[in-house]
């Protein structure tokens, strides 16, 4: 009889799981579908370096075949990076989701500079963006005051007689970040 290489979660997770494995085996489903069902997560994607590269040359092996040819695009991009000090290789592969803005040099991602890398800047930005505090106060757009002036003179025509720079600092004071919270 054959020996079945288990995953260590699928025998962590008890006999039960275990036979929903099998079974699911039994009637044809690929073990690793089978193992996924059985256990009802998703597949780890376990993505090394060396993996992440290669499936970024997916889009091809050049900065300007991820460009899909767009020189432009590409020329564009090496100058922003330049600007910012950082010499644009025609093996580097810039990732614009992990982007801070545009032509960041921490979005590179290349033989030197690897994905777990790229992973810790990610991870340390999400940080940093958390330790920020919000603006203790912001105004209220002038636009919006008028739009709700202008709401409060349709539905009482008498209000189009009180100034305007009163109505929007009343409404400023009333809807604006400073404004007292009703309960």
């Amino acid at each position: 009889m054959q020996q079945l290489d288990l995953h260590p979660d699928l025998k962590a997770a008890g006999d039960e799981v275990i036979l929903r494995y099998l079974n699911m085996i039994a009637d044809g489903t690929s073990p690793k579908m089978a193992e996924m069902l059985a256990l009802q997560q998703p597949p780890g994607i376990g993505i090394t370096n060396a993996v992440y590269i290669s499936d970024q040359n997916r889009h091809g092996r050049s900065i300007l075949d991820r460009h899909n040819g767009d020189v432009r695009a590409t020329e564009r991009l090496r100058k922003g990076l330049a600007a910012k000090g950082y010499q644009l290789k025609s093996d580097d592969h810039y990732i614009p989701t992990a982007a801070n803005g545009f032509a960041d040099p921490g979005a590179i991602v290349n033989q030197h500079q690897t994905f777990s890398e790229l992973e810790k800047r990610v991870a340390k930005r999400q940080e940093d963006a958390k330790e920020r505090t919000p603006p203790k106060s912001v105004r209220l757009n002038p636009k919006i005051a008028e739009r709700i002036r202008q709401q409060q003179i349709k539905s009482n025509p008498d209000a189009a007689h009180i100034p305007r720079k009163k109505a929007i600092s009343d409404i400023i004071e009333k809807h604006g970040a400073n404004a007292p919270k009703e309960n």
